[in-house]
């Protein structure tokens, strides 16, 4: 029987789902930024893109009664939101529609739509805070200085101007399928101190490393293999290694990429799998995706004759599932290890 602490209860992700929908157009249009960065009143910012004054009011109300403003100003409650931005960005502009409609996956194998764009920055945005200091801790400890970076399938271009400002005399290329996703990064990059050293070129990653004479001594791949695997299988897979290992027989490449652990009760009960990889599991079948194991990774990289280099995983104080993964590779019989 339905009663109030039920219907409480009940309403909790319906509660969820649209305070995430509100604080994400509310962070693209810039209102959290201008309260928690500029310190703007929440009326102030409100109405810096808001025109009517009854919706003013309302998105007001709204925020103070969930908790993220207080005497109309920020709380830290809205600044952790700001902080954890690009889960937002990423989630709700990139999946939100997915979500939405992933009913439409239940009788048709086609994929759910979802926003590239939104994605791309979104995950770019995440991994300012993973998988950025992760690929920091492993390049470190390899100790080269590297000359010529390829990033396939570059996002934003967040990890080309890190690696840029990490090696001063390297040149760099983002490769992006997706126009929208290309211009993006061409405006980031473009507003960075390195756009002289870095270029953006909008192919498919195989067709510009077989039909371009560029030769690359580093390259990174980052939460993309995995939907190579889901669109094109290991076949794939074992395609896109081979193009890029043909062409740059020394290259070292870094593979940023996710352990999937869905299936162990006992790993899912930590509470960041539960509230985040819980539902970026799901979203991956319904979106012509393919996550695998960190073993299975490593048994096929052996297979097409790569050797390990170095691994890791975690970002020690934020992300401590296991989850988010580095892989250093080189072709086998090449290198000094």
């Amino acid at each position: 029987m339905l009663t109030r602490n039920r219907l409480i209860d009940a309403l909790e992700p319906f509660s969820g789902f649209v305070q995430s929908a509100v604080l994400y157009n509310l962070l693209e249009h810039g209102v959290v930024e201008q309260l928690v960065v500029n310190g703007v009143s929440a009326r102030k910012a409100l109405e810096s893109v808001v025109t009517t004054p009854e919706r003013v009011d309302a998105l007001a109300l709204f925020l103070r009664t969930a908790g993220y403003v207080v005497d109309d100003r920020a709380t830290d409650k809205l600044v952790r939101i700001w902080e954890a931005r690009g889960w937002y960005q990423m989630m709700i502009g990139g999946y939100g529609r997915t979500f939405l409609e992933i009913g439409r996956g239940f009788g048709s194998p086609a994929a759910v739509p979802r926003d590239g764009r939104m994605v791309g920055i979104g995950s770019c945005e995440i991994s300012v805070h993973d998988a950025i200091p992760l690929m920091d801790r492993v390049l470190d400890r390899r100790g080269r200085s590297y000359r010529s970076g390829i990033d396939l399938g570059c996002g934003s271009g967040i990890f080309l101007t890190t690696l840029a400002a990490k090696y001063p005399g390297m040149r760099l290329t983002g490769i992006e399928p997706s126009p929208e996703g290309a211009a993006a990064a061409a405006d980031f990059v473009g507003e960075s101190p390195y756009a002289d050293r870095i270029d953006i070129v909008t192919a498919d990653a195989i067709g510009h490393l077989e039909n371009t004479g560029a030769r690359y001594d580093f390259g990174i791949i980052s939460f993309v293999i995995h939907e190579i695997l889901g669109q094109s299988g290991e076949v794939g897979v074992r395609a896109f290694l081979r193009a890029l290992f043909d062409t740059n027989p020394d290259i070292e490449l870094l593979v940023i990429d996710i352990d999937y652990c869905w299936d162990d009760a006992e790993r899912m009960r930590d509470p960041h799998r539960t509230n985040y990889y819980n539902h970026y599991f799901l979203l991956h079948p319904f979106t012509d995706q393919r996550l695998a194991t960190k073993e299975y990774w490593t048994d096929l990289y052996g297979s097409a004759g790569l050797t390990v280099i170095d691994a890791d995983a975690d970002t020690p104080g934020l992300d401590e599932t296991g989850i988010v993964t580095a892989t250093l590779l080189r072709r086998s019989g090449t290198g000094d290890d």
